[in-house]
C-alpha cells in the first residue's frame, strides 16, 4: 500500500533540498511519481539524509533571509480549470489550496489540492486535484463521510500528520468561516447552536490510486478536531477566519481571525498545538494579540514556507512576508513588521484572493482568486510569484544564538529510583537506577554537573499536575518526540509525560534554588517530576546545531548522546571506576568539562572556520551515533576491560 512518508518534514523539514537530494532520486517511482520509502531500510534513509545534511552544513547558505520579490505571472498564464462534472458546482470559489511536497502531475510540476468555499453536503464536500503546471483538473475526490458536517471551508494547509503518523503528509482543511460572527461583532454565529468550528486532517491521497469522483474510504487516515473561542484570552465568543497554516518546525496549527475595518482591534493569532488532536472534547486555543501591524488588516489567507523561516499573510489588496528567526516562535515573528510586500494581481473575473501556497523549495508562491463574476463562474489565473533569496536581505533583527552554560535540574526536583520510589534530585547518587523513557530504569553513570553551594535561577514550567524546575538551556521532550531547550517552551505547548502522553504548559515563571544537578543515563533521558527530559543541554538557543547561519538538521540531543558514547562505553564496562568520578571547582565532571569547552569554542569561531572544523567533528559524531558504534563496543569492549584491569593493577 503506497504511502507518502514525509520523514524529512519532521526531522529535516528546514531543507527542501534534502527532498530533492535524497527522497526523489532514491525513493521515487518512475512509473507513478510516488515516494515509496517503505521499500528502503529506514536506517539507510536516515544515514543518507545525515550525509546530505553534512554537505548542507559545509556549503551552507545565509540564514533567515527576507527575499526580494521577483516577477509574477500575468493574466495570460495558466488558469485553473475549475469546471467539475461531478457536482452542481465547479471549483469557482476556491478557498484553500496546498501544493504537494512529493507528488508530481503529468507536467512534472507538483500536484495541487483545492477545496471550495462553503462545505458540507455533496456539492461542496469535495477535494479537487489539479496539475499545478497546467491548471488541468486531474480528478475530484469526495471527502470521507465524517467530513460531511463541514459548514464553511475557508482555508487549507499541508504538513506532517504528527503523532503515530508523523512520517506522513497530511492536508488540514479549515472549517473555520463564520460570516455572522464578523457581522455581529462576535456576538452571534451562523452555525447551529453549539456547533463547533472544525479542522479536518486527512493523509495526503495518492492521486494515481483513485478514479474520478471516488470517495476517500473511511479507513484512509483522517481525524477531526473541534475547537471554539471560549478561552478567557479570546476577545469574542465567535470569530470568522480564513487563515490557517501549519508550523513545519513544531507541528502546531495557527489561525488568524478575520475582522473588518473598525474591528481590527479584535484580530488575534490562535495556536493549536499538535497535542490538541489527542485531547478529549472541544479544544479552546489561546489567543495572542501580536503587533500593531497584525491588527491592521482584514486577513484572507496565510501560509508558512517549508523551511519554517518565512510566513506569508495576505488581505484583498496585498501579500506580506514575515521572517522567522532561528529559535523564535511564530507568535514572536508576527509581533514585528513585515519585511516585504506586493500588490495582488487582479483580473476582471477574479478579484478576491483567499488562497496561497509555497512551492517545495520555498522559492515561489501560488495564489488563486475566487471568481468575482456575476454568475461566479470563471477559470482564474494561477498567479506564481518568484522569491529571490540570493538578492534578499538578511534579517538583522534576529537575535544572536545564546551559548548555554552547564544545564541542570534543581535539587528539589523528584526522580523515581528503583527500589526507593521518589527521592529528591539532590539526594541522588552515582549508580542509582532511575526511571527513564519507556518505563525502564537505568543507572546514573555520571553527573555532568553536580554542585550544592551556589544559588541558581531556574525556569519553573507548570502543567495542571506538576512543575519542572530546569535551566533554560537544558532540554525537554515536547510533542512529536522532539527535544528542545526549556527556554523555547511557551504557554500552551505540550510536554511529554512519563507515560508518553502530553500535558499542556499552563504557566512559566522563574525560581531560585541552591544547587544544580545533571545526572547522565545511557538513553540520554530522565523522568523528572513526571516529565520526560533530556540529560543534555543545547549549546545554542535552538533544537538543532547551526553552523555559519545554516541549520544542520542535527539535533543537540543526537550530538550530545553521540559525543558521550566513549564515556558511556567506558562506564558500561567498568561502572565502579566511574563511581569515583571527579569534578572541577564548579562541580562539572572532568569527563564533560574539556569537551564542553571545545564545543563552545568551536561555535564561537567564524562561520567559515566552523564549517571547515565541522567536517571531522560531525563525521566522528555520526559514527558514534550509528550502528557502527555498537559493533565498536562489541569489538573494543573486551580490550577495554583488559586495559582497565591492567591499569588498576
Amino acid at each position: 500500500k503506497n504511502k507518502i512518508y514525509s520523514h524529512w518534514l519532521e526531522n529535516l523539514g528546514q531543507f527542501p533540498i534534502v527532498q530533492s537530494c535524497i527522497l526523489f532520486p532514491v525513493a521515487q517511482s518512475s512509473d507513478h511519481n510516488i515516494v515509496r520509502l517503505q521499500a528502503f531500510n529506514p536506517m539507510l534513509i536516515s544515514w543518507l539524509i545525515r550525509a546530505c545534511t553534512l554537505v548542507l552544513v559545509l556549503t551552507g547558505s545565509i540564514a533567515t533571509v527576507c527575499p526580494d520579490i521577483g516577477e509574477s505571472s500575468d493574466r495570460n498564464s495558466n488558469r485553473l480549470k475549475t469546471g467539475d462534472p461531478n457536482g452542481r458546482f465547479g471549483f469557482w470559489e476556491t478557498s484553500g489550496i496546498a501544493l504537494s511536497f512529493a507528488q508530481k502531475g503529468p507536467s512534472g510540476d507538483p500536484i495541487l489540492f483545492a477545496v471550495n468555499d462553503k462545505g458540507g453536503g455533496s456539492s461542496f464536500n469535495r477535494l479537487g486535484i489539479f496539475d499545478s503546471g497546467s491548471g488541468q483538473r486531474l480528478l475530484t475526490l469526495r471527502l470521507p463521510r465524517k467530513f460531511s458536517a463541514g459548514h464553511d471551508f475557508e482555508s487549507m494547509t499541508i504538513g506532517a500528520c504528527g503523532g503515530d503518523h508523523q512520517y506522513r503528509s497530511c492536508l488540514y482543511i479549515g472549517d473555520i468561516g463564520d460570516n455572522a460572527a464578523r457581522a455581529t461583532n462576535g456576538d452571534q454565529s451562523d452555525r447551529s447552536s453549539g456547533e463547533p468550528y472544525r479542522i479536518f486532517k486527512i493523509e495526503e491521497p495518492i492521486w494515481n490510486n483513485f478514479s474520478d469522483n471516488d470517495r476517500i474510504p473511511n479507513n484512509h487516515y483522517s481525524e477531526v478536531l473541534e475547537y471554539d473561542y471560549n478561552h478567557n484570552s479570546s476577545p469574542r465568543q465567535y470569530s470568522d477566519s480564513e487563515t490557517l497554516f501549519h508550523d513545519h518546525l513544531s507541528g502546531a496549527l495557527y489561525l488568524v481571525t478575520k475582522w473588518d475595518p473598525g474591528q481590527h482591534n479584535l484580530i488575534r493569532l490562535f495556536k493549536i498545538p499538535s497535542s490538541a488532536w489527542y485531547q478529549d472534547g472541544t479544544y479552546s486555543p489561546i489567543a495572542y494579540s501580536r503587533g500593531n501591524f497584525l491588527q491592521s488588516k482584514t486577513w484572507t489567507r496565510g501560509e508558512m514556507a517549508p523551511n519554517g523561516e518565512l510566513i506569508a499573510l495576505g488581505d484583498e489588496q496585498r501579500t506580506y512576508l514575515f521572517t522567522r528567526c532561528q529559535g523564535v516562535s511564530v507568535e514572536e515573528s508576527l509581533d514585528k513588521d513585515y519585511c516585504r510586500g506586493w500588490d495582488n494581481f487582479l483580473t476582471t473575473e477574479a478579484r478576491k484572493h483567499e488562497t496561497i501556497s509555497f512551492s517545495t523549495g520555498g522559492d515561489r508562491t501560488l495564489q488563486i482568486s475566487e471568481c468575482s463574476t456575476d454568475n461566479k463562474i470563471c477559470n482564474p489565473p494561477m498567479i506564481w510569484t518568484s522569491l529571490d533569496y540570493e538578492n534578499g536581505e538578511t534579517d538583522s533583527s534576529c537575535p544572536e544564538l545564546n551559548y548555554g552554560s552547564f544545564g541542570c535540574f534543581s535539587g528539589e526536583s523528584s526522580v523515581n529510583v528503583y527500589g526507593k520510589e521518589d527521592i529528591l534530585m539532590k539526594n541522588l547518587n552515582l549508580g542509582d537506577e532511575i526511571l527513564v523513557q519507556g518505563g525502564r530504569y537505568e543507572p546514573i553513570y555520571s553527573f555532568g554537573h553536580r554542585q550544592t553551594h551556589s544559588n541558581v535561577e531556574y525556569l519553573q514550567i507548570s502543567t495542571a499536575h506538576t512543575k519542572l524546575e530546569i535551566t533554560p538551556d537544558h532540554m525537554v521532550f515536547v510533542e512529536g518526540g522532539r527535544s528542545i531547550p526549556a527556554s523555547l517552551i511557551k504557554i500552551g505547548d505540550a510536554v511529554e509525560t512519563s507515560i508518553g502522553t502530553y500535558a499542556s504548559v499552563e504557566s512559566i515563571s522563574t525560581v531560585v534554588r541552591r544547587g544544580a544537578f545533571a545526572p547522565f543515563t545511557a538513553s540520554g533521558t530522565i523522568i523528572v517530576n513526571g516529565i520526560k527530559s533530556s540529560t543534555f543541554v543545547s549549546l545554542q538557543k535552538s533544537e538543532t546545531l547551526v553552523i555559519g547561519g545554516t541549520n544542520s538538521g542535527l539535533t543537540f540531543q543526537f550530538l550530545a548522546h553521540s559525543f558521550e558514547m566513549p564515556h558511556r562505553m567506558w562506564c558500561s564496562y567498568d561502572l565502579a571506576s566511574c563511581l569515583e568520578e571527579q569534578y572541577t571547582a564548579e562541580g562539572v565532571s572532568k569527563w564533560v568539562y574539556l569537551p564542553y569547552k571545545v564545543s563552545t569554542w568551536f561555535l564561537e569561531q567564524h562561520s567559515i572556520w566552523a564549517a571547515v572544523l565541522a567536517f571531522p567533528l560531525l563525521l566522528f559524531l555520526l559514527v558514534m551515533g550509528s550502528p557502527m558504534s555498537f559493533l565498536l563496543a562489541i569489538v573494543a569492549g573486551p580490550i577495554c576491560r583488559r586495559l582497565i584491569l591492567r591499569v588498576k593493577k
